[in-house]
C-alpha cells in the first residue's frame, strides 16, 4: 500500500509495507493513480 500526497512543492510517496519515502516528479506521482495489483512476478519483455 502506497501513500502519496504534495508538500511544500514536493510530490511525496510513502510505502507503508516497506517504510520508504521517496519524492517523485510530477509523470511519476500521476501515474501511480493507474496502477493497481496483482503485479507480474517478472517484468514483461
Amino acid at each position: 500500500m502506497i501513500h502519496k500526497y504534495k508538500l511544500n512543492g514536493y510530490n511525496i510517496v510513502l510505502d507503508v509495507n516497506s517504510g520508504g519515502v521517496h519524492v517523485v516528479d510530477d509523470i511519476t506521482y500521476d501515474i501511480l493513480d493507474n496502477v493497481e495489483p496483482p503485479f507480474e512476478e517478472n517484468c514483461p519483455e
